[in-house]
């Protein structure tokens, strides 16, 4: 989805990755801090993975909102790990 939005400006595709990498690790982050699961938090997260075609992260934002299980909290670290591996290596 990403780059569509930049027109195959590689410059912009760039900066958006960057941007969406500290977006994205910030919420996470703030995510493992807490004992129980926000709502808009992790609604911002699924939006997130949706930017990169990540359906794993999506699938497991959606299981969160559901279940409001924190155990899966560490799924999606994992996920965020193996994305920004991912998005490491097209740059």
């Amino acid at each position: 989805m990403l780059s569509s939005i930049v027109y195959g400006n590689d410059g912009l595709l760039q900066e958006m990755i960057e941007e969406w990498l500290v977006d994205t690790e910030e919420k996470i982050n703030k995510l493992k801090e807490k004992t129980s699961v926000n709502f808009k938090e992790i609604h911002f997260l699924k939006t997130s993975f949706s930017m990169i075609g990540c359906v794993e992260g999506i699938k497991i934002c959606e299981k969160l909102i559901q279940k409001q299980d924190t155990m899966d909290i560490q799924s999606l670290c994992h996920i965020f790990e193996l994305s920004k591996e991912v998005l490491s290596q097209k740059n």
